[in-house]
């Protein structure tokens, strides 16, 4: 599934991958049926771990995501929460905004709306509250020990 907004993100995240000395290995899932494959061939490469982007895909599939990368022992980081918590997921680790953050956002900006302010007067702003969670469960499942300095650093550590 090519999804526009997946260009940025993939863009940004291979200009981290060169400044990191990473080499980037890309896999486009087109469908729910594509996801078990990828994987699969991921695995099957022996690469170091696994960012999944966020799409349309991704958000709709995200347990399924989550479990098939434990499935093929892949240590994988997630844009959402929801990979680890969603439905009991069990994604190992997830770094991006606060869904609670932003949905306090946009509560306020329906309330300015409801007030008689024109929506293209209000101003478009980025996310200001960011949170890592950890899945220590999930970790221990592939092996991994994740240091204190690391879990210090969560908003959430689940076990």
């Amino acid at each position: 599934m090519r999804d526009p907004d997946g260009a940025v993100e993939r863009s940004e995240t291979e200009a981290a991958a060169r400044t990191l000395g990473l080499e980037l290995v890309s896999s486009e899932a087109r469908g729910p049926a594509d996801l078990e494959p990828a994987l699969a061939t991921a695995a099957r490469g022996r690469i170091g771990g696994l960012v999944v982007t966020l799409d349309r895909l991704t958000m709709s599939n995200s347990k399924a995501i989550a479990d098939l990368a434990v499935k093929h022992q892949l240590p994988a980081v997630y844009p959402r929460r929801q990979f680890i918590d969603r439905l009991g997921g069990a994604g190992l680790m997830s770094y991006g905004p606060s869904s609670l953050d932003i949905a306090r956002r946009v509560a306020a900006y329906i309330d300015r709306i409801l007030k008689g302010s024109s929506p293209a007067s209000l101003p478009v702003e980025e996310p200001h509250e960011f949170e890592l969670v950890i899945n220590v469960t999930t970790a221990t499942a592939l092996g991994l020990t994740i240091p204190e300095s690391i879990r210090l650093r969560a908003s959430v550590v689940v076990e």
